[in-house]
C-alpha cells in the first residue's frame, strides 16, 4: 500500500496528501487487539499445553508488532515528505534548512527509534531518513530523497 501512495505522490500534479495521512488512525494497524484475542483463546487449554503454545506464539507476536510498527513508520515518513512539499509550495519552492523550520504542520516521529526523522539538505534536494532500529535490518530503514522539479 505504501508503494502505491509513493507512486501517487510522485505523480505529475499530485495533490498534497499531508492531511489525508495525518487523519489516518494511529496506529493504523492495531495488531495488539488481535494478539490479545489470540492469547485469550488459549485459556481453555490446560496449563502445560497453554504454556507451550504461548512459547511458540511469542516470537510470531513480536514479529507482527515489529512489522506493524515499520508500516506506521513508513506512513509517518510519507507524511513528513508531504509536509516538506507543503513547505516548498508556500516558501518559493525552497526546502527547509531543518525539519523544525516547518512550524505550521505537526510532524510525526520515527516510531521505530522514538525520535524525529533524520533530515539533511543535499545537492539534489533533501534527504529524510530513519536510523536502523534495534534488531532491525536494511529493509526497516525509511529513506526518501525529496527533489523539487524546476
Amino acid at each position: 500500500m505504501c508503494k502505491e501512495v509513493e507512486l501517487f505522490i510522485k505523480g505529475k500534479d499530485s495533490p498534497n496528501l499531508y492531511r489525508a495521512l495525518a487523519d489516518l488512525p494511529r496506529p493504523f494497524a492495531d495488531v495488539e487487539k488481535a494478539i490479545e484475542a489470540e492469547r485469550a483463546n488459549l485459556k481453555d487449554y490446560n496449563f502445560l499445553v497453554r504454556r507451550q503454545l504461548e512459547k511458540q506464539l511469542n516470537s510470531s507476536h513480536d514479529r507482527m508488532l515489529f512489522i506493524a510498527k515499520r508500516f506506521q513508520n513508513n506512513l509517518n515518513a510519507m507524511q513528513c515528505v508531504e509536509a516538506l512539499r507543503n513547505y516548498a509550495a508556500t516558501h518559493d519552492r525552497r526546502l527547509p534548512e531543518k525539519l523544525s523550520d516547518i512550524s505550521d504542520l505537526e510532524l510525526p516521529m520515527d516510531v521505530m527509534n522514538d525520535k524525529a526523522f533524520g533530515y539533511s539538505l543535499t545537492a539534489a534536494g533533501a534527504l529524510l531518513q530513519s536510523e536502523m532500529p534495534e534488531g532491525g535490518d536494511q529493509v526497516d530503514i525509511v529513506r526518501y530523497l525529496v527533489v523539487l522539479k524546476k
